[in-house]
């Protein structure tokens, strides 16, 4: 990261079921966000290059592309209630941490702090919960000109729009906290550092401290993938 963060000595004091803070989940949103953004650019390219945007040529037409085209629309519609809905909500989503465990409300996911093995900051991914994508230095190479680059442009897109979004100060990197089980078939724990508050990075920056006994700026950065071999790291 190109700012060091502070490791400011914070008091986190659990309480009789150790629990000790939560933050916001920032990257469940992000991830809906980004996903949207890349339908939408999709969507609009297939209309207006191929038909000047006119769907109901498309249609007469019996072009294949009608279809992708509506339900795409549909799914825009769909995933803009719900997220319009989620930002309204009172109740967010929460990553909350304890003395020996991570818990993502999400969905009822719970990482044991034994069980992390690996930690990364991702300058470009916007990995949530599911697993990350660990392939060989030689395929990712291979497959970049064959559409990696595209899905790149998209995530950085949609990361720069939900930064306006957001307020935050205008960006292109996530900075993602990136925590991987020592069972890679399991999902992951993850935080976007550039939406996080200044309050919750110095909460999160004291338990890697004080519980996983690592700290956040000496942390192994990577830009998109994680690496193909496990770095046993922390």
């Amino acid at each position: 990261m190109s700012n060091q963060i502070k490791n400011e000595q914070i008091e986190l004091i659990p309480d009789k079921d150790g629990f000790l803070f939560e933050i916001e989940d920032y990257n469940y949103l992000l991830n809906r966000f980004c996903g949207g953004i890349a339908v939408i650019i999709i969507i609009s390219f297939i209309l207006f290059y191929f038909f000047d945007g006119n769907i109901l040529a498309m249609r007469n037409e019996g072009h294949r592309g009608y279809l992708l085209v509506t339900v795409g629309g549909i799914y825009i519609i769909f995933e803009a209630i719900k997220m319009l809905i989620y930002l309204n909500k009172d109740k967010k989503e929460k990553i909350r941490f304890y003395v020996g465990y991570i818990y993502r409300t999400n969905n009822n996911l719970k990482v044991p702090l034994e069980n992390i093995e690996e930690g990364y900051i991702g300058k470009y991914n916007i990995f949530s919960n599911k697993i990350p994508w660990r392939i060989s230095t030689f395929s990712f190479i291979l497959s970049l000109p064959l559409g990696l680059s595209i899905g790149l442009i998209l995530i950085l897109l949609g990361r720069f729009i939900y930064s306006i979004f957001k307020g935050k100060k205008y960006t292109f990197e996530t900075n993602n906290l990136i925590l991987l089980q020592n069972n890679y078939n399991k999902y992951c724990i993850s935080v976007s550092l550039n939406i996080a508050t200044k309050e919750d990075i110095e909460k999160l920056n004291q338990y890697l401290s004080q519980y996983l006994h690592t700290d956040i700026n000496k942390m192994e950065k990577i830009l998109y993938k994680i690496p193909e071999f496990k770095r046993n790291n922390l």
